[in-house]
């Protein structure tokens, strides 16, 4: 599945700084990942402390090929959420998390200088989405949903790609995606028509697959249709 995000180097820089060369080999052995840990325990703490209602979301790539004693160690199975994972994660994170959210995307993940929304590519990811949630959602208490991100760069350092204007055909389809893997007819085709001011034809029910909505918006006024 193709849907993590672009850019995901949140820690590589742990353990370079002075203050924390200082206290590695002390406290932590020399081990970046019991420092990141130590860090996020201290964060994720002052957090549910501040706001009891709050969960901590925590990106799976840190939790990969790491040991599910460290991670009780720090309390991060109690402490964060695990979010997106590849299909070979879900038994591994099951071990040491309840609960687990998904997590894709309908814009901004299809290249840097990508300038128009290539829907089917979403689409076909999110689908692959929701089957790996009915397969493997049953090992956690608790498959909260999907987070659909619509990403305003490829990196940190790229220009923008894919805006939200041309990028609006995709959100609502792969809305209707994750929520019930299949977008179907009427209503929700005249509905999106409607709210995309394309004028209106009697609907014939059937699929409205992303090719069907872009015959569609040829004639719309929307300002993302061209």
């Amino acid at each position: 599945m193709a849907s993590s995000p672009p850019s995901r180097a949140y820690f590589t820089r742990m353990g370079q700084c002075d203050a924390d060369r200082e206290v590695l080999p002390v406290k932590y052995g020399n081990d970046t990942k019991r420092l990141m840990f130590d860090y996020i325990r201290t964060i994720a703490t002052n957090i549910t402390k501040a706001f009891p209602k709050s969960k901590v979301l925590m990106w799976y790539d840190e939790l990969e090929d790491v040991e599910r004693t460290l991670i009780k160690e720090y309390g991060l199975d109690r402490l964060v959420t695990p979010v997106d994972l590849p299909s070979e994660m879900w038994e591994e994170l099951a071990a040491s998390f309840s609960t687990i959210w998904g997590a894709s995307a309908f814009k901004g993940a299809d290249g840097p200088n990508r300038y128009w929304n290539r829907v089917k590519a979403y689409v076909q990811n999110n689908r692959q989405w929701y089957l790996q949630a009915e397969e493997h959602g049953e090992l956690f208490s608790d498959f909260h949903g999907f987070i659909l991100t619509g990403w305003q760069r490829y990196d940190h350092f790229a220009s923008l790609c894919e805006l939200m204007p041309v990028s609006m055909v995709s959100l609502a389809i792969n809305l209707k995606i994750v929520k019930n893997f299949v977008v179907t007819g009427p209503p929700f085709s005249d509905f999106l028509l409607q709210e995309l001011e394309c004028r209106r034809k009697k609907s014939k029910g059937g699929s409205a697959t992303p090719q069907w909505f872009h015959r569609r918006m040829r004639s719309s006024s929307f300002k993302g249709a061209r």
